[in-house]
């Protein structure tokens, strides 16, 4: 129980609940040290002025905790040299995660019990838990694969919303997350109608390849012709960050934001600092022709057929019309945030579309010319370039090859930046800190 005890002073000690804190004088009264060139000269404090003091700051001065003070070690409890017991005075309140004096908090003891208590369930549930890294929790990859392939229109009960995981490595250190595109499905957008499998989850296929990754798929309501049920009123950006908060609750990442709301803010930073990587399946990134036709023919339901009885999605059809406004203004916010490795994929097969055969997202518009990126073909109409029903289908190699590349570049490239991240943060931190304590 002793070293229990130590873990917990120790993680209070390098993160208090309350890191800053701050006190009134009732009158004017003098510090005996603190002031001067070397802060050992008395200071004067006026009545009803503010004295701000930084305990997240005095937890780690190495004066106190060693040369080491930034480190989560808990076996420094037990040395009887801490510099922290030099003094009574040191020893007394150089470790304030509660405060101290007549406003020390009342309710230490019953927090420290209850976070002991659920500490050893914890413990007790998963005796088997392997250690792991700081660092480990926080840069777990993502590779994005997104495509716009489109199915006809899906049964409620076939629908699926959400983070699906297909399969996942013993020691996964990267996550692919796989999002379908419009009238698309979570499953079955990447499956094969030959095989009746999907290259993600056969274990003959992916998996096989890539033993350290773990395999999602995300779903999202983007039906625009279903005759039967309501279609998506989300728009792009609605369904963007319904992803992030997705994500946000599938993974146990530790967050860091450089921004002072972090609160509002951590969870888009952790994931724009841990995607490693996007593979772009015939997207229209400038909008698709067949958008239009979609257009007419939804508008052409929409006259015939009662509205009670068809759901139509104005929003998304128009989002995705060639030089849509909304794609264009996508493209440009997006440019500026490249520290991701992209991949453009377009179909090299057209269409039949009923009237006449063509490319449902042209070259142009699926693989747009930015520096700094690959393109590729893949021999396949639209609807079949992520559907890989074995191992020599049109595309696959090109496909997996990127994606087995990216994972071995993905954990070195996120832990360096997760390490600046938080070096920034930390700088931050002790900025404001330093801002709050008064000179002399």
């Amino acid at each position: 129980m002793s070293f229990l005890a130590n873990v917990l002073k120790e993680t209070l000690r390098l993160f208090p609940s309350v890191p800053v804190n701050t006190r009134t004088a009732h009158q004017t009264t003098i510090l005996p040290v603190g002031g001067g060139s070397n802060g050992q000269s008395p200071v004067l404090v006026r009545r009803d002025e503010n004295v701000a003091y930084c305990i997240y700051a005095m937890h780690r001065r190495k004066d106190l905790y060693g040369h080491d003070a930034e480190d989560f070690r808990p076996e420094r409890w037990e040395e009887q040299n801490l510099p922290l017991y030099r003094d009574s005075v040191s020893a007394a309140w150089g470790y304030l995660p509660f405060s101290g004096g007549p406003r020390v908090c009342l309710g230490q003891d019953f927090g420290l019990v209850g976070t002991s208590y659920a500490l050893v369930r914890i413990l007790q549930e998963f005796p088997t838990i392997k250690e792991g890294s700081f660092e480990r929790s926080q840069t777990q990859s993502w590779l994005g694969l997104l495509t716009a392939a489109a199915l006809s229109g899906l049964r409620e009960s076939e629908k699926s919303y959400g983070i699906t995981q297909l399969y996942s490595g013993e020691d996964p250190v990267v996550d692919i997350i796989a999002i379908h595109g419009l009238n698309g499905h979570a499953l079955k957008t990447w499956t094969s109608e030959e095989s009746q499998s999907s290259w993600l989850q056969d274990k003959e296929m992916l998996p096989k390849i890539l033993r350290n990754a773990r395999i999602l798929t995300w779903g999202y309501d983007a039906n625009v012709t279903a005759l039967l049920g309501s279609t998506s009123s989300d728009r792009i950006l609605q369904h963007a960050q319904t992803l992030v908060a997705n994500l946000e609750a599938d993974r146990s990442a530790l967050i860091y934001s450089a921004n002072r709301t972090s609160k509002y803010v951590a969870h888009l930073h952790s994931i724009f600092v841990s995607t490693h990587s996007v593979l772009f399946l015939g997207t229209p990134h400038h909008g698709s022709d067949v958008a239009k036709l979609a257009g007419t023919f939804q508008r052409t339901v929409a006259a015939l057929i009662p509205r009670k009885t068809i759901d139509t999605n104005d929003q998304l059809l128009n989002a995705l019309q060639a030089g849509s406004e909304t794609l264009q203004n996508i493209t440009d916010e997006f440019a500026p945030l490249m520290n991701f490795h992209l991949y453009f994929f377009w179909e090299q097969e057209k269409t039949n579309l009923g009237y006449t055969w063509d490319y449902v997202v042209h070259e142009s518009s699926a693989a747009p010319l930015l520096d700094d990126t690959e393109r590729a073909g893949i021999p396949a109409p639209h609807a079949l370039m992520c559907k890989f029903s074995h191992k020599r289908s049109p595309g696959y190699r090109t496909v997996v090859a990127a994606l087995q590349r990216y994972t071995r570049e993905a954990p070195d490239v996120v832990e360096t930046r997760w390490r600046r991240a938080k070096e920034r943060f930390d700088g931050l931190r002790r900025g404001e800190a330093e801002e709050l304590i008064p000179r002399g």
